[in-house]
C-alpha cells in the first residue's frame, strides 16, 4: 500500500497498521487485506497464508 502511494515502508507502520499488539491478529490481518483489495494493491497473498499459519501455531483462532 505505500509502495503504490510512494511512501517507504517500515515496520513499524506496518505493525501499527496491522494492529498487532491486538488480541485477535488474524481478525487484523483479514481487516488489512480487505483494505489492500478495496484499493486494487497487489500483495503477495502467500505471505497472508504464511502470517496466519504462524499465528495458529502461537494458538490464535483462525
Amino acid at each position: 500500500m505505500y509502495a503504490a502511494q510512494g511512501t517507504p515502508w517500515s515496520e513499524p507502520i506496518a505493525y501499527h497498521w496491522l494492529r498487532y499488539e491486538d488480541p485477535m491478529p488474524v481478525t487484523r490481518l483479514a481487516e488489512g487485506v480487505n483494505q489492500l483489495m478495496r484499493a486494487r494493491i497487489k500483495f503477495d497473498p502467500e505471505a497472508v497464508d504464511k502470517a496466519c499459519a504462524e499465528a495458529q501455531k502461537m494458538g490464535f483462532p483462525n
